[in-house]
Parts: C-alpha cells; sequence; structure tokens
C-alpha cells in the first residue's frame, strides 16, 4: 500500500476478503476493480459506481474528490476484521444499500467506533481509532503505521526480533519490489526457524 501510495494510487477496496496469503507466508493485496490514480493525492469522482459501504471513508460518501487517505480508514477497519478472526464491520446495520449508506455515513460522522476486538493489543486498537479518524489529513501515514505494527510483532515474538526489517520505500527503477521481496524472505525464513506453526508456539490464536 505504501508503494501504491508513492505512486498516487488509490485503492479504494482494502479489506481482508482482498487480502492474499501465499504458501510462503507472505501477504498479497488483490483486487484493484476500483483503484484509481490520482492528481496531487486526490481522485475526482465521476460516476457513483457500488462501493464496499462499511469499509469506504465517510469523506467519500459527501465529496466529489476522494484522498489518498481514504485507504488509510479502509485499513484501520481491516485491522478491525482481522482481530475478531474475519467478522464483516457494522453488522448491527441492516442490508439494503440505502438504508445502509445512509446510516453507517451517519454514525462514522458522530465519531462512534466499533467496538474493540477481543484479540487486539491495546497499541494496535489505538492505532486503529487513529486510523479511523474522521478527518482525513490526521490518519497516521502508512510508514508509521507499519513501524507500529512491527514494534508490536517483535515485543509479541521476541525470537523475532532481529528478522523485521522496516524497509524504508525509494523510488527507483525496480528497487521497491526487490526491498519488498527481500523483507519478505527476512522475515520468512525467521517464522521457518523460531516458530513452530503447526502449535502455534509463539502466536498463540483461540480455539475456534
Amino acid at each position: 500500500m505504501e508503494f501504491l501510495h508513492m505512486k498516487e494510487v488509490v485503492h479504494r477496496d482494502l479489506a481482508l476478503r482482498n487480502i492474499l496469503l501465499t504458501s510462503d507466508y507472505i501477504v498479497k493485496i488483490g483486487d484493484f476493480g476500483l483503484s484509481r490514480s490520482t492528481i496531487n493525492g486526490s481522485y475526482l469522482k465521476i460516476q457513483n459506481p457500488p462501493l464496499p459501504v462499511k469499509w469506504t471513508a465517510p469523506e467519500v460518501f459527501v465529496n466529489n474528490t476522494i484522498p489518498i487517505e481514504s485507504d488509510l480508514y479502509t485499513f484501520g477497519i481491516l485491522l478491525w476484521e482481522l482481530f475478531t478472526l474475519g467478522e464483516k464491520p457494522h453488522q448491527q446495520f441492516i442490508f439494503v444499500k440505502e438504508v445502509e449508506e445512509k446510516e453507517v455515513n451517519v454514525v462514522a460522522k458522530k465519531g462512534k467506533r466499533m467496538n474493540k476486538p477481543p484479540f487486539v493489543p491495546n497499541e494496535i486498537y489505538e492505532l486503529m481509532k487513529l486510523l479511523c479518524n474522521l478527518d482525513p489529513y490526521l490518519r497516521p501515514p502508512l510508514k508509521q503505521c507499519k513501524r507500529n505494527i512491527i514494534k508490536n510483532l517483535k515485543e509479541a515474538c521476541p525470537p523475532l526480533s532481529s528478522r523485521f526489517e522496516v524497509t524504508e520505500a525509494v523510488e527507483n527503477s525496480d528497487g521497491n519490489r526487490q526491498s519488498c521481496e527481500a523483507s519478505a524472505i527476512k522475515v520468512q525464513k525467521g517464522i521457518q526457524k523460531n516458530c513452530d506453526v503447526a502449535n502455534n508456539e509463539y502466536f498463540a490464536t483461540p480455539k475456534m
């Protein structure tokens, strides 16, 4: 996502259903059907295609311009999905698009937030709330999010601390892809070496 934003592309459909996990535990982002190039960090909305309402930032419903920071809001919702083990956000709303869009938008504008997931660390929950700030320009940038998440991963799994490295996005011909892949490989090797995945030695998961 940091790479996309560096290229001034807004994804617009960042959700857990569009996140792919390879057999090597590398996360990839899919479904770019709603993605658009932006000009100076904003996309001018010409048409009104169907949107994933419950994941969409409030400003998208009221403005003709969609800031790239709207992806930060959806990332906050994605984290909520992850720590609820895949629950759908805003389940209290009925599934009629017109009512759904209106109610979700009104609730979001009032500053109401979804409940804290039972399995989320306090630090990550605070990050989720910042990402869902009503002011899109007060949401933390992806680089800051990445550092906070890696910090929490290190604390949650000390044996892997040396394996996590924050890779800065440096714009060049192909350096970004190589840099991201190199970091992913380092983390992957650390997981294989230090963690018994089958027995959840370090990352405790609740019984289903």
